[in-house]
C-alpha cells in the first residue's frame, strides 16, 4: 500500500532570498538553479512537472513573459496551456530577470527552457536534455536542508505553496492570489500555503464576523 500523501511545507520568499544570497550566479549551474526556484515560486506553474517541460518560444507580454506547456489537464495530445513568468517577484527577485540571465549564459534559444548541464566551471554547457522532475525536487530539498529545515518536508510543490503562503500573509485577496497562482478553484487555492497563512485568514474571518 502506498503511504498517504503528506502536504509539503511552503518554500517562502524569505527562504528564496537566503538561497539567492548564497548562490553563485556567475556559474551556469548556479544561474539555472536559481532561475528554476524563482520562476517556480512565482506560482503559475503547477509544480515541477510543468516547469521542467516549459519550452521556447518565450513570448513577451505585459508585466513579464509567457510560455506554453502541455499539462495533465490538456486532453488533446497537442494542446498547450499558457504559464506566466512575471517581471516582478518576491524579495526583489525578478523571475523573468533571473531566467534571462541563465538563458544568456546558456546560449540556447530552442527546446526546453531548463536543461541539464554537462561539464563544470568554464567548460559547463547545457545539453539537449531537459531537467527532470526528480532533479528539481532534489534541488528544493537540498536548499531546504542547507537553510536548516527538514528536507523531507519539502519537494517541488513547496514552491507553489510558498507563493500562496506569501500572498496570503501579505493580505492579497483570493481573486488576485488565484490569478497569480493560476488556480481555477477558490477551494483548491484555500488548501495552498502554510499554517501562518491559514491563521491570518481565520483571524480576518473572525474580524469580519464581529464587524
Amino acid at each position: 500500500l502506498r503511504p498517504l500523501p503528506v502536504a509539503k511545507k511552503p518554500f517562502t520568499r524569505s527562504m528564496l532570498g537566503a538561497v539567492a544570497a548564497r548562490t553563485d550566479r556567475t556559474t551556469l549551474k548556479g544561474a539555472r538553479d536559481l532561475a528554476m526556484l524563482v520562476v517556480a515560486h512565482a506560482g503559475a506553474f503547477r509544480g515541477g512537472s510543468e516547469l521542467c517541460v516549459a519550452r521556447f518560444p518565450l513570448h513577451l507580454v505585459e508585466g513579464g513573459a509567457q510560455v506554453f506547456v502541455h499539462t495533465k489537464t490538456d486532453k488533446n495530445i497537442h494542446a498547450t496551456s499558457p504559464r506566466r513568468i512575471p517581471l516582478l517577484g518576491a524579495g526583489g527577485l525578478s523571475p523573468l530577470g533571473v531566467l534571462r540571465q541563465y538563458l544568456r549564459m546558456s546560449g540556447h534559444t530552442t527546446g526546453a527552457l531548463f536543461r541539464n548541464i554537462s561539464g563544470g566551471g568554464e567548460h559547463a554547457r547545457t545539453n539537449l536534455n531537459p531537467v527532470s522532475y526528480s532533479t528539481f525536487s532534489a534541488l528544493v530539498k537540498h536548499w531546504a536542508g542547507e537553510l536548516g529545515f527538514d528536507a523531507r518536508e519539502f519537494a517541488s510543490h513547496s514552491m507553489r505553496h510558498g507563493c500562496a503562503d506569501d500572498l496570503k500573509l501579505a493580505g492579497v485577496s483570493t481573486a488576485v492570489g488565484m490569478a497569480v497562482t493560476n488556480h481555477a478553484s477558490a477551494s483548491a487555492y484555500a488548501r495552498y500555503g502554510g499554517a501562518a497563512a491559514r491563521r491570518r485568514g481565520a483571524a480576518a474571518q473572525r474580524r469580519g464576523a464581529v464587524e
